[in-house]
């Protein structure tokens, strides 16, 4: 089994950071960083990406192929995902549109508006300090889930572990 712990997740967050990608932690690890779950074995680490696009993670992550073997069947208007020591990463882009609301287009057709604390939380766990989503973010993600993916025409896609064919 991979190693996916919070040290773990401090260091994808820094190595990101290092190689220019901002993140902040979504997702499973962000509800129990804040301790609204209680603690549970992880099978991936959820990311909010904030930039304009993608094209820095593509480039990224074809220049560290030999660090990040990239999932093609999750590239999707919205998402990035790609393996890291054995672990699931997936990247959800969060851009600002021009009244400078925090937005993520799903599948390029559904606008989901993020509250504007999005990046207001911070863990710190010495040595590191990291961005956590706020609890509010979360719920509002989590209440709109159906809406955003499922009456979208998206489709609910299961975790892609490392023993995948298709990576």
């Amino acid at each position: 089994m991979n190693q996916n712990d919070l040290e773990f997740v401090c260091i994808v967050i820094n190595l990101l950071f290092r190689l220019g990608i901002r993140t902040c932690v979504f997702g499973g690890w962000a509800q129990e960083i804040q301790m609204l779950s209680a603690p549970s074995p992880h099978k991936d680490i959820d990311l909010i990406h904030f930039a304009a696009n993608f094209d820095h993670v593509d480039t990224i992550l074809i220049l560290h192929a030999d660090l990040f073997q990239e999932i093609s069947k999750k590239r999707l208007s919205h998402k990035r995902a790609f393996l890291f020591r054995g672990v699931l990463i997936e990247l959800f882009l969060v851009t600002r549109n021009a009244q400078g609301t925090y937005i993520t287009r799903f599948y390029n057709k559904v606008p989901f508006m993020w509250p504007s604390d999005l990046f207001a939380y911070r863990c710190v766990l010495p040595p590191h300090s990291i961005p956590v989503a706020t609890k509010q973010a979360l719920d509002r993600y989590r209440d709109s889930y159906e809406s955003v993916h499922i009456n979208s025409g998206g489709e609910r896609t299961n975790h892609v572990s490392s023993t995948d064919s298709s990576v």
